[in-house]
């Protein structure tokens, strides 16, 4: 029964339905009336036959329809079947279904009256006017639809013939009168109009109208049943209009206030109402107490209507009432039923002689315990609970889901955030409501006096037969039907609401002007027309905003970039392009791309709206039933059933609507982008380089004027068609906003005009400055002053070139002058410089006119003053020469070989003379030329020089030869330069022999001639000595020697003789008879010399040579080390290379730092190990906040090459979830704006006060002449300084959401302040940071750094990674080497890492002085605890060698150094001196050609055969030590793991043993470092012979145990040993095999670890990753026993994934499937499935069909390409192109050569894939080929490329053949 309301009238409740849940229901049986009438507003209750007096002892008045004179009512059926063929008589109709009170007969219808006698017995008579008048309820409203033969649209049916016309039908229709009666004439319908429920009448008279149904009656139809649903009607609507008359009588009378309800009756009822569930601390007693209170209200209304109403019928039925009307017609009230005696009903009596019904109670006390046994409402407990919990259910219903007031326009994000706060919030009020509900429940029950409903039960049996299940299943079912009608209330809220706004439609032109024209049409009623709603007060939801494509604009960014690729790349780009140019033409044309786009995705608002639909209908899921609550310990996890689920149809259909929705607005907002399209020329315009295009190529003004003009004109164009933020344009629900790319276009519009203005500005600057640079350097030529004939002469010419050069620079003037005025034309203003340069260079040219005139004067005059001035020095020349003459002539008169050193000095002094007069002649005679005159001649002085030169060589030969004679016989004789002495004899003689012939030819000179002769003569005589002086004066000249002389002369010899050490005194004792013995000693000294100084250097060369032992040798990486030392030593084992090994100072080798914030390869935490070291506190705490926590998978940089570029973490970082960027410090460069503008298009803005202009700028970029500073610490006195909110503030971005901005500070110290000083509200704003970190080495100041960075903890940041500057040294802190300024980049949505890291060393980092070393994070000096305690050799060659960062020397670089090259050239030396073929004037290495043997080795051969031995037992030393320093070095890395030492017990004690030999002898080194005393120690080669044989046993030793790893794993014969090594030696460290695994398998590239290094996914270098069925286990496992199970587990991965692909493969379309699966489960499903289907086809007879549909596979593919795809899939579907267009070509070719049997070999030659059962009955992959047939081997393939297949490779697998080398689809090799 429907429940009434306190007013007497019926209450619609909501039922559940199949169709609709939840819809009003009020079935009006029986009455025929219309179910859309709330009947309610006329008192009738229309399911039970009562109105709301039925409640009051007064008997209501008389049902609608009922009483004994009521006509019988007969109801209608619709025909299920129509017979479309023309209508038929009416006998012929089959009106069997229609019930009536006469039966049919043939010729029923000429036995009926007509209708109008029909009518009249009825009483209807619309022939008089105004039937019933006074009755205003339309007639419509009452008809009895069940009455119908037909409906309306079973009419219109009939209309239509076969053919589909439509035929009018004949009937009889009332036509209303225009005095307003009515006359039923014959017409025809034409159609029903369902808007208006009525029937289009065409009138015999051609007029056509529209009747009610109830007014046409049709031929064929039943007229009785006509009449009396019309009759029916009108008494209906007269009953109902004398009810509402009825109650408005009742409903006027006066309330009698005595006549309420009693004091003691209120209290009664409103106990009663509360029950036992009353709790006044609820937190909902004073909702219910109101609640109560207006019930009560409603209650008291309610009674005193009741009493006037109980009044109003006793007057009435007592006939005293007169004030009713007269027409009042009631009907009769129905007759009630008899009430059984005492109201006691009488049960069937039972009937012993039958057997017992189960089914019926035997008496009332069977009946009422069975009643209670059935029914949960005989405990007044339990009526209490269940009627809370109604309460609360009707309570929940107030909830919303969705917040749909939308006041605004939002943005996609505020729109996310706000309707999942709303979900939220209704989350946590159904979790309270439930347990609100549990409460209430529990009260209630706790007061049961039975043990029915005992909440303690422990026992789920007890509990499932208890009756307290029951009750809180009808608790839950009314639970979630209070779910459902939320739901569905909220569900079709939200989608109306984006439906409301929604517009029927949009008119818009397809222009420009499109956004000033679109029209919002409207249609706000079904019965009122479309209406046009103004932009400005249509509402929105959502904003979004017009920009350039991304795509656009990176393409730009890569034209731009490409165009400053120098010529050579560019010649390399073009080559490539052509070799890539076939392959471009065969990819599929992309579709045009759209220059602009909206700045949020409209595929992504449709998502989010989607999304929050699902979200909200998914809020209802995993509330926790009222049984789970309640009886925690017997229930669990169990959860309410909103009874409703995605599926249903309503919920279908809500979905489908919404996405209609959405889907209609992306046409239009299409549309505006196509529109827009006309303004792409801008987009794609670039400023600068059309003015650098000009500035290269000139055009004429007129054309440059015409282009700024052009783009003048679009700046109009676009403040026409593109309104500003200002005004509002809406389409759809979304607010359309193009201020900002109004602003840039036009910004860029004007950028480009006043790029050209400039380009012309400066072309016109230019062109004044090079004319007036012309024109001044003219005037400054002319103002020179000229001091020679020659500089006059220079001048003259250069004003005869005047007029040249005036002429050239007319035109440049003429150029300048018309730039100019083009410039002013175009409102340029021209710095006022610019104006006045170009007036003075009009006026230079006449300038230069007037100025060279008077230069010509001055010129004239000069020239002569010149030449009278030269004229004058000539003369005086004249008289000079002949003063000379005189001189040389006088010569002639010297013949007194006494005078020879006066005479001597007088021809030096002559020859002087003789020089500077030629310099005059020269001078004088070029002047001349100058002055236009003849030269004079001078050459006389050419015959003086000829007459002077035999007296000059005479006397300087005569004068050199006294002077050195008296010296070389009598001065001492061991101060004699030999060669001195030798080369002036002898060039003396040969230089008389010429004077002497030339004197003797003129008869002048023959009396001097005897000087000559007698000077030559000396010196013949003194020409025999020379043997003497060069052999005695050699450096190598001893006492032995001088012994040998005077032994062999008898002469007493040397520098002690008698008589004085002179030349004489030894050519008096007649020494120069034994010449030739003197030459053979002086000759045998110095070649003993040569090798007596060739010793002593070698040894002098040694002796300072000695070892450095300033640092210990700290170990490297294993892998790092052996690459090094493996390759080092290549050639160690010969010679040649030996002489090159490095040799010299031992030295410790600095390995990688180990980091800080930095891990190595062998480092693990570097972090911990400085906070260990550190004592507790702020230092301490500081340096661990530098820990990396936030894991970030890809890192991109943003900035310059080196200073000025940061790592930003893009995981997530997408445009649409950020807003602005904020740049602080760009004093020097600030390439981080353009960069992040760039890639994510998002206002930048920039903070400096040292610059007043940032370095660069963007179209966004907005720069602030301000700093960041702290409020108490101001950095930059006198300069604007603001905190970060502030800045924030005056961007006007302090309403962003959070998470949505970007930043990057390198402030120069001031982050520390900055940072502390800001709230955590405002940090939080940030999405990501990029910070420089000054100065770290001030530990004073490590407090506020700490607050800095616990303010960033606090907000949710962490560091994701960190990079040391080189922009400053490092400090030294506890051996740890920390850098003064640190580079990190914290980031706060990112996952947290389950324990903080070093961070990695980045491949995009780099230094930040390009000259510095890398600083790449903070490292430590090596600790004594890290160092092994001894040392190495080293080269210390010459500079430039090649080293790596630890100082050990790279492969190919070992250099010659010093000690090396000693050695080298002192054994082959040592080795010739000790065989004595070394020859004077070879190289020290080279030996002497002539092997005899020589007496020159005597004094040292002892000396030399000692050092010959001592250098080569050095040498011998030094390569068996550092072949032991080798093998040491390689092995040491290796045995200092506890791993391997565990491993190999035997060879690790071989290696010690070793170990300490070596650290002994390098002990005792450092006590004697000098290096050829050391290395000659006895017993030390034999030391070192014997370490090499135990090293060479440990290293076999070794690689056997590799082997046997090898053999455990055999894919570890791909690695080499120093890579297995590498592993082995961490094998407590899984994640080490990373970097080897590419070396192990085909295309595992790295894996994915979990916290318990378990192995769950693979990765292939293309970055594909493939789950694994299972992970793979790696604790406490052997590293080959685990990569074992790695491989089985790739081989399950790619079997399983390839299972899962086959099977779903016909589930969903195969484009989708593509994108859903791995590439190598596509490459060969695709294949499985192209083999069966193939199959399929022969069978089936339908190969071409098959064809064809391979075809539309290809062309899909293509298709889904064009939409846009990932790289990764791209790839994909290539590879599978190329194997899909194979497998068309070979099904076209069976087609064309008409195979058609399965069997054949064209078919089986072909490479098949099957997916079957083999004998162990699983499924696996087969690869067959004629009748081979290979199992699938699952190696993991990744996504690489495929081999384009060719009839050449077919050919070759058809004979049996595999291409070698090709991945066959991945089936492997």
């Amino acid at each position: 029964m429907p429940a009434t309301s306190p007013d007497g009238r019926t209450k619609l409740t909501k039922l559940k339905g199949k169709g609709s849940p939840g819809k009003l229901s009020s079935s009006a049986s029986g009455t025929g009336v219309q179910s859309d009438i709330d009947w309610r507003v006329f008192g009738l209750d229309l399911e039970s036959g009562s109105t709301g007096a039925a409640r009051s002892p007064v008997p209501p008045p008389p049902r609608l329809g009922s009483g004994p004179h009521a006509p019988k009512r007969t109801a209608g059926v619709k025909l299920e079947s129509l017979d479309t063929s023309t209508p038929a008589a009416f006998d012929s109709v089959d009106l069997s279904h229609l019930r009536s009170a006469v039966k049919r007969s043939p010729g029923y219808q000429e036995q009926l009256p007509s209708l109008l006698t029909l009518l009249e017995e009825r009483g209807v008579d619309y022939g008089r006017p105004n039937l019933d008048r006074d009755v205003q309820l339309p007639l419509e409203a009452f008809e009895d639809t069940t009455m119908w033969t037909r409906t309306p649209a079973e009419w219109q049916l009939l209309m239509r013939d076969a053919n589909g016309q439509t035929t009018p039908l004949a009937c009889t229709a009332l036509r209303t009168m225009e005095d307003g009666s009515g006359r039923w004439q014959t017409a025809s319908v034409l159609g029903w109009d369902a808007a208006s429920q009525r029937y289009n009448v065409k009138w015999a008279n051609g007029q056509e109208d529209k009747v009610l149904s109830l007014h046409v009656f049709f031929e064929g139809d039943d007229p009785i049943l006509f009449a009396d649903r019309l009759k029916t009607a009108l008494q209906n609507r007269r009953y109902a209009n004398s009810f509402l008359k009825y109650h408005f009588f009742v409903d006027s009378m006066p309330e009698d206030r005595s006549r309420k309800i009693g004091r003691e009756s209120v209290a009664r009822i409103s106990k009663l109402a509360k029950g036992m569930l009353w709790d006044a601390n609820s937190e909902f007693a004073d909702k219910l107490n109101g609640k109560l209170e207006t019930l009560l209200q409603d209650a008291q209304k309610e009674y005193v209507r009741v009493q006037n109403l109980i009044t109003f019928e006793k007057v009435r039925s007592q006939g005293n009432l007169t004030v009713l009307p007269s027409d009042l017609v009631l009907p009769t009230p129905a007759e009630s039923s008899p009430v059984p005696f005492l109201a006691v009903k009488v049960l069937p009596s039972w009937d012993t002689t039958m057997a017992p019904d189960p089914q019926v109670p035997r008496g009332f006390r069977q009946a009422f315990e069975w009643f209670c046994k059935a029914s949960l409402v005989i405990r007044p407990e339990v009526c209490a609970a269940l009627q809370v919990t109604r309460g609360m259910c009707l309570d929940l219903l107030t909830e919303k889901v969705f917040e749909t007031a939308f006041n605004t326009p939002l943005r996609l994000q505020e729109f996310s955030e706000r309707q999942e706060a709303s979900i939220m919030r209704l989350k946590g009020r159904l979790g309270m409501w439930v347990n609100t509900i549990r409460m209430r429940i529990t009260q209630c029950l706790q007061q049961a006096t039975v043990k029915w409903y005992h909440l303690n039960e422990t026992s789920i049996e007890n509990y499932r037969a208890s009756r307290l299940r029951p009750m809180l299943v009808c608790s839950g079912l009314m639970m979630s039907n209070a779910f459902l009608l939320l739901a569905e209330e909220n569900l079709t809220s939200f989608v109306q609401v984006l439906e409301s706004l929604t517009p029927l439609r949009v008119e818009m032109t397809k222009d420009r002007h499109v956004l000033r024209t679109l029209r919002n049409i409207v249609k706000p009623d079904p019965n009122k027309d479309e209406i046009a709603v103004e932009p400005t007060f249509k509402k929105a939801l959502f904003k979004v905003e017009v920009v350039i494509n991304p795509q656009i604009a990176a393409k730009a960014a890569a034209a731009a970039e490409a165009a400053a690729v120098p010529a050579e790349d560019k010649k390399k780009d073009e080559k490539k392009g052509k070799e890539k140019g076939k392959e471009e033409e065969k990819k599929p044309e992309e579709p045009p791309m759209l220059h602009f786009a909206y700045k949020t995705d409209l595929g992504e608002v449709k998502q989010a709206v989607l999304s929050m639909f699902d979200k909200g209908m998914g809020s209802f899921r995993d509330v926790h039933s009222i049984e789970s609550v309640l009886l925690p310990h017997l229930i669990r996890d169990h959860h309410l059933d909103p009874i409703f689920s995605p599926t249903d149809a309503w919920v279908e259909d809500l979905r489908v609507r919404l996405e209609e929705t959405l889907a209609k607005q992306e046409p239009w907002l299409q549309d505006i982008l196509d529109a827009m399209e006309s303004f792409k020329d801008v987009v794609v315009m670039d400023p600068e380089a059309a003015a650098a295009h000009l500035q290269q190529e000139p055009q004429a003004p007129a054309q440059v004027k015409a282009m700024i003009e052009e783009r003048k004109e679009r700046i109009r164009q676009i403040q026409e068609s593109i309104p500003d933020d200002k005004e509002s344009i809406v389409i759809g629900f979304y607010r359309i906003e193009t201020g900002t790319i109004r602003t840039q276009l036009i910004e860029k519009l004007e950028m480009s005009t006043q790029l050209l203005l400039k380009s012309l500005a400066e072309t016109l600057e230019v062109n004044i400055h090079e004319a007036t640079v012309a024109f001044e350097g003219i005037f400054t030529k002319l103002q020179t002053q000229v001091a020679t004939i020659e500089e006059c002469s220079d001048m003259k010419d250069f004003l005869k070139s005047i007029p040249n050069e005036l002429a050239k620079l007319a035109g440049a003037v003429n150029e300048a002058m018309q730039l100019t005025d083009l410039v002013e034309d175009l409102r340029f203003e021209l710095p006022a410089e610019t104006l006045e340069a170009r007036w003075e260079m009009f006026g230079s040219s006449g300038l230069v006119k007037s100025r060279a005139a008077k230069c010509m004067e001055y010129l004239n005059t000069q020239h002569d003053g010149f030449l009278t001035s030269q004229e004058s020095e000539q003369k005086e020349f004249d008289q000079r020469l002949v003063r000379l003459e005189e001189v040389i002539e006088g010569f002639s008169q010297y013949k007194d070989l006494g005078q020879v050193r006066e005479v001597a000095e007088k021809v030096r002094m002559t020859s002087e003379e003789i020089k500077q007069c030629q310099d005059l002649v020269r001078l004088y005679n070029s002047r001349e030329v100058l002055f236009d005159r003849d030269q004079t001649d001078y050459s006389n002085l050419q015959t003086m020089i000829k007459t002077f030169e035999p007296y000059n060589n005479l006397w300087k030969t005569a004068g050199d030869w006294v002077s050195n004679k008296e010296a070389w016989l009598q001065g001492a004789f061991n101060e004699i330069d030999p060669r001195y002495c030798e080369n002036e004899v002898t060039n003396g003689i040969r230089l008389l022999f010429k004077t002497i012939r030339t004197l003797k030819e003129n008869e002048e000179t023959k009396s001097i001639c005897g000087i000559a002769e007698q000077i030559k003569t000396e010196l013949e005589e003194f020409k025999p000595n020379l043997p003497l002086v060069t052999g005695l004066r050699n450096e190598g000249m001893r006492q032995r020697h001088w012994e040998q002389i005077s032994e062999k002369s008898g002469v007493q010899v040397g520098p002690g003789m008698e008589g004085g050490f002179t030349l004489q005194r030894m050519l008096d004792s007649g020494l120069l008879n034994f010449a030739n013995e003197v030459a053979e000693v002086g000759d045998r000294a110095g070649k003993e010399y040569g090798l007596e100084k060739t010793l002593n250097k070698m040894k002098a060369d040694w002796e300072p040579l000695s070892f450095d032992l300033s640092e210990k040798y700290r170990q490297c990486s294993l892998l790092y080390q052996s690459r090094i030392l493996l390759t080092n030593f290549a050639m160690y084992f010969s010679r040649a290379a030996h002489l090159f090994l490095l040799f010299g100072q031992i030295y410790a080798v600095q390995p990688k730092p180990r980091t800080f914030l930095h891990k190595t390869e062998y480092d693990a935490d570097a972090i911990q190990a400085l906070a260990d070291q550190l004592p507790p506190g702020i230092t301490k705490d500081l340096f661990q906040s530098f820990s990396v926590c936030g894991t970030c998978k890809t890192f991109k940089r943003f900035g310059e090459e080196n200073d000025g570029g940061y790592l930003h973490c893009m995981d997530s970082l997408q445009p649409s979830t950020l807003r602005a960027a904020y740049s602080m410090g760009v004093e020097q460069h600030d390439q981080w704006s353009l960069d992040v503008f760039n890639a994510f298009n998002i206002p930048i803005f920039q903070y400096d006060c040292t610059v007043s202009t940032p370095a660069q700028a963007c179209d966004k970029c907005q720069f602030f002449p301000a700093c960041m500073s702290s409020k108490e610490l101001n950095k930059f006195p006198g300069k604007t300084t603001w905190t970060l909110k502030e800045a924030i503030d005056q961007s006007k971005m302090s309403d962003a959401p959070d998470r949505s901005l970007l930043m990057k500070m390198d402030i120069e110290f001031g982050e520390w302040s900055t940072l502390t000083d800001s709230d955590v509200a405002t940090l939080k704003k940030f999405r990501q940071l990029v910070i420089e970190f000054h100065s770290l080495e001030y530990e004073e100041n490590h407090k506020t750094y700490l607050q800095a960075m616990q303010a960033l903890q606090h907000a949710g940041f962490k560091v994701a990674h960190v990079h040391g500057n080189n922009f400053a040294s490092t400090y030294v802190k506890e051996n740890f080497k920390i850098p003064m300024v640190v580079e990190v980049t914290l980031d706060a949505s990112l996952a947290m890492l389950p324990k903080c890291r070093d961070p990695n060393y980045e491949a995009l980092d780099r230094p930040n002085s390009v000259g510095g070393a890398e600083i790449r994070d903070i490292h430590t000096e090596p600790t004594e605890g890290e160092k092994t305690g001894t040392y190495v050799l080293k080269g210390d060659g010459e500079a430039g060698r090649s080293s790596d960062e630890n100082g050990t020397l790279a492969h190919g670089s070992m250099p010659r150094c010093q000690a090396m090259v000693l050695l080298d050239e002192h054994i082959v030396t040592t080795q010739a001196l000790a065989a004595g073929f070394l020859c004077h004037g070879a190289s020290m290495v080279h030996l002497c050609q002539a092997m005899m043997f020589s007496t020159f080795k005597g004094p040292f051969e002892e000396d030399i055969n000692e050092w010959n031995t001592r250098l080569m037992r050095v040498s011998e030393t030094l390569e068996e030590w550092l072949k032991c320093q080798k093998a040491w070095m390689y092995l040491q890395p290796i045995f200092d793991s506890d791993d391997i030492m565990r491993q190999l017990p035997t060879e690790g004690k071989r290696f010690k043993h070793v170990d300490a030999t070596r650290r002994q002898e390098m002990i005792n080194t450092r006590e004697n470092p000098k290096i050829i005393d050391i290395c000659a120690t006895e017993g030390l080669l034999e030391k070192w012979r014997e370490c090499n044989i135990t090293l060479d046993m440990v290293q076999k030793g070794l690689e056997d145990y590799l082997e046997t790893k090898r053999n455990g794993f055999a894919r570890f014969y791909f690695l080499s040993n120093d890579e297995l090594l590498e592993i082995l030696s961490q094998t407590k460290d899984p994640t080490r095999v990373q970097p080897f695994l590419s070396k192990v398998f085909e295309a595992m590239s790295k894996v994915i670890f979990t916290s318990d290094n378990e192995v769950t996914h693979m990765i292939s270098p293309e970055s594909e990753q493939v789950e694994m069925v299972s992970p793979v286990v790696t604790h406490q496992k052997a590293v080959e026993v685990w990569m074992g199970d790695l491989q089985d587990g790739m081989c399950m991965a790619i079997r399983n994934a390839l299972e899962v692909g086959i099977s779903s493969y016909n589930t969903m379309d195969r484009t989708d499937w593509v994108l859903a699966n791995p590439a190598q489960i596509v490459l060969n499903g695709s294949q499985v499935f192209w083999t069966s289907e193939v199959e399929e086809a022969f069978d089936g007879n339908v190969l071409d069909q098959y064809a064809k549909k391979l075809s539309q596979q290809i062309l899909d593919l293509i298709m889904l390409l064009r939409k846009g795809v990932s790289k990764l899939q791209t790839k994909t579907m290539n590879a599978l192109i190329v194997i899909d267009v194979h497998a068309k070509d070979v099904i076209w070719g069976f087609v064309e050569q008409q195979v058609r049997d399965k069997t054949s070999f064209e078919w089986i030659s072909q490479l098949r894939y099957y997916w079957e059962v083999d004998d162990r009955q699983q499924e696996n992959m087969w690869v067959k080929c004629v009748q081979t047939s290979f199992p699938y081997g699952y190696e993991y393939l990744g996504n690489s490329m495929r081999l384009v297949i060719t009839p050449l490779t077919d050919m070759w697998l058809a004979y049996g053949g595999v291409s070698k080398g090709t991945k066959l689809e991945g089936s492997g090799q």
